[in-house]
């Protein structure tokens, strides 16, 4: 990695203002910009709790010592957890069924029904997840994944409803980057 020395800029500081997030089934075009609409397939979660998306990078490493030193040699990667967090406000199919890992609702005399699997199949999603800061735009999509974590409901007088969700990364296969990062911003430029 190349990149020029970093001097202290306050026009680098960043907020994440404003955001979305989507799900797809695995295969959906990916964005390769910024400024095109997302394409078929690609579902909007809705109005997401203002904490936003919580991006969680975890390394576990195995030590290698020496005789001779006290101090480590090497440090050999051994895992690597990607994780997106969140909680969607919204209480509707797609929020509900990703938290119950479920398929589509059934409706019969007026009632929609949405059933909960039986069996041990968990299905893979990919994830896109949008915010914005001015004019600058980042996008984030993980191509593969599955949701492993369903945060508790609660259903409590004067409280909203929320959905909380984690999403951990998989691989797409052994040679593509698991997550596209996408920006028009020039201070993600290396050099």
């Amino acid at each position: 990695m190349t990149a020029a020395p970093t001097t202290p800029t306050m026009s680098q500081a960043r907020a994440a203002l404003t955001g979305n997030i989507k799900v797809a089934p695995l295969g959906t075009t990916v964005p390769t910009d910024v400024t095109s609409a997302w394409a078929a397939g690609w579902i909007d979660l809705g109005l997401i709790d203002d904490k936003g998306v919580t991006n969680s990078h975890k390394k576990s490493m195995n030590k290698v010592l020496a005789w001779q030193t006290p101090l480590p040699i090497r440090q050999l990667l051994k895992e690597r957890d990607l994780m997106y967090k969140f909680a969607g406000l919204q209480f509707n199919w797609q929020t509900r069924a990703l938290w119950m890992d479920a398929g589509a609702t059934s409706l019969f005399g007026g009632t929609y029904t949405l059933l909960s699997p039986s069996g041990a199949a968990v299905t893979e999603w990919m994830l896109g997840i949008e915010w914005k800061d001015g004019t600058y735009t980042y996008r984030e999509i993980p191509q593969r994944g599955v949701f492993t974590e369903a945060g508790d409901v609660v259903y409590e007088k004067g409280q909203p409803v929320l959905t909380s969700l984690t999403y951990e990364v998989l691989p797409l296969d052994l040679t593509t980057a698991p997550v596209t990062c996408l920006s028009n911003d020039p201070a993600m430029a290396s050099s």
